[in-house]
Order: structure tokens, then C-alpha cells, then sequence
């Protein structure tokens, strides 16, 4: 998506700050569409409702603090290269490390370290460090050019048992924010 319609998509969603249920069927369709729309359905039922916060962004909060985000995007990334659009989640959580434990408990370790957000930062279609890479501990192994912009981790076109997971994962940081084991930050 050019940097013009970016602008353009970004004005109009302001001025209308529409809800992600209404842009979903818009951009995704099959089994994203339906993932997505489920995800979503989930939050709001749970009481976590996304709220518009960019053009194709949606943040949903938890006791006043974000608890994940909602994206969706032109598909550069995909695997299937006929598909225009991704749709990806972030899940916002007080302190990694003390998710490992859990993660693992869960069986959920293979899907987030399949889904760590690894820089790829262009400049004229050429990889740039754009000085934000990291190196990070996720789950117990080093993880080298992790993007810096973002959470490490970014479910992109998650199915139904990554959903699953990052179901419990939320649950899991609401209930760790509802017994305050976390001290706001």
C-alpha cells in the first residue's frame, strides 16, 4: 500500500473511527475473515473491546492498559502471494520472561516461536538496519534482528489453535493484572 492511500485510509478511518468487526469482511475473507471476526467477538465479550487507533489498528485494553492489538495490512509477507491482505495480533504483556513457564505448561512454545517479528526494514527494496533490531530472549533462546518497533512477537494470519493460545495468553495477563502481581508501569 502506497505511502498516499496509507495517508488517505488513515484520514477516513479517523474521522469515523470504525469498529474492527465492519473493516474485517472488507479486507480478509475465508478463513481470516472468520478467525479474525471470532478473535474480536472473543475480546468484546470478555470485555477487552479493540478500539480504532490507526488506519486498519484496533488496540483493546484491560484495566486501562493494553492487552493486545489487532492490524490489518497489505501482504508483502505472506506466504501466498495472491493474497492481498494479513491481519496479525500483538499480545501486550507486563513481563516476558515470566511467560515462559506458562507458555510452555500450555503447549503453546512452538507457536510463539514461530511467530517472532524479525526486522525486515527496506530502504528502495533493499534490507536497512533501521537501527531499531534487537537481540532478545524469548522463551528461553536468543533470537537475533528481532524487530525493536514493535512486541517480539506479532501473530500474523494466526488459525484457530494459535487463537486458541493467544486466548490463553491474554486470559492468563488479565488474570496477573487482576491480582496485581504486576505493579503498573
Amino acid at each position: 500500500m502506497s505511502e498516499k492511500k496509507r495517508n488517505s485510509l488513515f484520514k477516513e478511518q479517523k474521522a469515523t473511527k470504525p469498529k474492527v468487526e465492519e473493516i474485517i469482511p472488507e479486507w480478509l475473507d475465508g478463513d481470516m475473515k472468520k478467525n479474525a471476526l471470532d478473535f474480536s467477538t472473543w475480546l468484546r465479550a470478555n470485555k477487552m473491546s479493540p478500539l480504532w487507533s490507526s488506519a486498519n489498528s484496533w488496540k483493546a485494553n484491560y484495566k486501562g492498559r493494553g492487552i493486545c492489538s489487532i492490524k490489518i495490512l497489505h501482504s508483502d509477507r505472506a506466504d501466498d502471494k495472491n493474497r492481498k491482505y494479513s491481519w496479525f495480533i500483538a499480545v501486550y504483556y507486563s513481563d516476558r520472561e515470566k511467560y515462559d513457564a506458562f507458555v510452555e505448561r500450555k503447549g503453546l512454545l512452538t507457536h510463539f516461536r514461530e511467530n517472532i517479528w524479525y526486522c525486515n526494514c527496506t530502504l528502495g527494496g533493499l534490507p536497512q538496519n533501521c537501527g531499531s533490531m534487537r537481540d532478545v530472549i524469548v522463551l528461553g533462546k536468543e533470537h537475533k534482528d528481532v524487530c525493536g518497533h514493535y512486541y517480539p512477537m506479532y501473530f500474523c494470519d494466526p488459525d484457530a489453535k494459535v487463537i486458541k493460545g493467544i486466548k490463553k495468553l491474554i486470559v492468563f495477563e488479565r488474570e496477573a493484572r487482576q491480582s496485581c502481581i504486576y505493579a503498573r508501569k
